[in-house]
């Protein structure tokens, strides 16, 4: 049974990186989170807070998302949001992030 459960979720995971492709941390990041919402773009399901090295992992069962940026800081990014179908396995994201720290 844990073996066909799997099947029905899948991880995903990355790394944020600043303007220029420098590596973010989380005290770099205003808001350090990757929020998912149903495929309807407004409603989330689940919010991830990036780890204080700058990655994330979270794990959705199988269905349509809207992965983007916790919004409410100054951090933007021109690769979020994205709608990605999950069928299993693994998704990554490597993230660029403007945390507008010059």
């Amino acid at each position: 049974m844990a073996h066909r459960q799997r099947k029905h979720r899948a991880t995903i995971s990355g790394s944020t990186r600043g303007r220029g492709g420098t590596n973010t941390t989380a005290e770099t990041l205003y808001e350090p989170a990757i929020v998912i919402y149903e495929e309807d773009g407004q409603t989330a399901v689940k919010r991830v807070q990036v780890r204080p090295d700058g990655t994330y992992e979270l794990i959705l069962l199988n269905g349509r998302y809207v992965v983007d940026i916790g919004r409410s800081g100054i951090d933007s990014t021109a690769d979020l949001p994205v709608t990605v179908q999950v069928n299993g396995g693994q998704i990554t994201f490597d993230i660029d992030i403007d945390t507008s720290i010059r």
